[in-house]
């Protein structure tokens, strides 16, 4: 039971920030846009797969973020590195997840649109 309240309020805290609720907008749009484009089983695993992966690496960026600014409240060069080495992870997993959903439905949208 703790392991869930520990879940439920790392959730509600996360949401806080902004740019969770930014991915969190765009997830949302593209699985409208997959449920549209009627995409396959398969299709719609990599998609759920590639968007929860990309809100998990979100939130460990988060809680990077929020650590070494308990640690060091105060500028630090090392500080900084850790926190823009958290933000290239996250970046680099999502130019991964952008290419990966692209993969998947440009293809259906251009389909759709007759190109």
């Amino acid at each position: 039971m703790e392991s869930k309240n520990k879940f439920i309020r790392g959730f509600k805290v996360a949401y806080k920030e902004f740019s969770i609720k930014l991915i969190t907008g765009g997830s949302i749009c593209t699985l409208l846009l997959t449920a549209f484009l009627s995409c396959s089983f398969l299709e719609w695993a990599y998609v759920i797969l590639f968007l929860t992966m990309m809100h998990g690496i979100e939130f460990f960026n988060t809680a990077i973020e929020w650590m070494v600014d308990i640690v060091s409240p105060e500028y630090h060069d090392y500080a900084k590195v850790a926190k823009d080495c958290g933000s290239a992870a996250e970046m680099l997993f999502d130019f991964c997840s952008f290419t990966g959903v692209g993969i998947i439905l440009v293809p259906k949208i251009l389909e759709v649109v007759g190109v």
